[in-house]
C-alpha cells in the first residue's frame, strides 16, 4: 500500500504556455482516475495546486490531492497527499523550457478495519514544456518519490494543455509507474500576468 501512496505524489496537472512565454503563476483544479495493479484497486481523484514565481527562473508550488478507491471484496481505501516545493525553469530553446522540482511530500492512507497510516518523504521531478502553438502546450517528464524504507517509485508523466484565453486553460494528463496508471483532466487559471 505504500507504493500506492507514493504514486499519488506523482500526480501532475498539465502545465501551460502563454503566447509570450511560459507562466509559472497559476492555480489548478482537476479530476482523475487511478488504477493500482499490485493491490487491485481503482477510483477517483480530486486535486488542486498553486504555483508562484519568486524570480525569473525559480517558483514555489504546493499541491493537495484526495482520492477514494474501491478494491476487490468491497474494500474502500481513502487517501490524502500534500506536496510543497521549489522549482527551477530554464529556457533551452525557443518555446522549450527544462523544468526541475524538489518537494517535501506527505501522504495518508485510510483502510476500514485497519486504521490509517501516514508518512513523509521527498519528491524529485525533471521535465520539458513545449509550446507547440501559442494556445497548445505539450509536456512530459520523469517523477521520483521516496518515503524511505524502500518505499520509492518512478513515473513517466505526459500531458497537454489548451489555452482558451490568456487567463484560462484546460488540460489532459497521464502518468505511468510499474504498478499504476492515472488519467486526468483539469483547469488552470493564470494570475499575475
Amino acid at each position: 500500500m505504500k507504493r500506492f501512496i507514493m504514486f499519488t505524489a506523482l500526480m501532475t496537472v498539465a502545465a501551460a504556455a502563454a503566447a509570450d512565454g511560459f507562466s509559472y503563476n497559476h492555480a489548478n483544479a482537476g479530476y482523475g482516475r487511478l488504477d493500482v495493479d499490485d493491490i487491485d484497486v481503482d477510483g477517483d481523484l480530486l486535486g488542486a495546486s498553486l504555483s508562484f514565481e519568486v524570480s525569473d527562473s525559480f517558483f514555489v508550488f504546493g499541491d493537495y490531492g484526495r482520492g477514494d478507491l474501491d478494491g476487490d471484496f468491497g474494500v474502500n481505501v481513502d487517501f490524502s497527499r500534500l506536496g510543497l516545493g521549489i522549482g527551477h525553469h530554464l529556457p533551452i530553446a525557443d518555446r522549450l523550457d527544462l523544468v526541475s522540482k524538489v518537494s517535501w511530500e506527505w501522504a495518508e492512507i485510510e483502510v476500514p478495519f485497519f486504521g490509517d497510516e501516514d508518512d513523509t518523504g521527498y519528491g524529485l521531478g525533471l521535465g520539458l514544456r513545449y509550446a507547440a502553438t501559442p494556445q497548445l502546450e505539450l509536456n512530459g517528464g520523469l517523477s521520483y518519490v521516496n518515503f524511505g524504507g524502500g518505499a520509492d517509485d518512478t513515473g513517466v508523466d505526459l500531458g497537454g494543455l489548451y489555452n482558451f484565453t490568456d487567463r484560462f486553460a484546460v488540460g489532459l494528463s497521464t502518468s505511468f509507474t510499474d504498478d499504476t496508471t492515472s488519467y486526468g483532466i483539469g483547469g488552470r487559471f493564470y494570475f499575475g500576468k
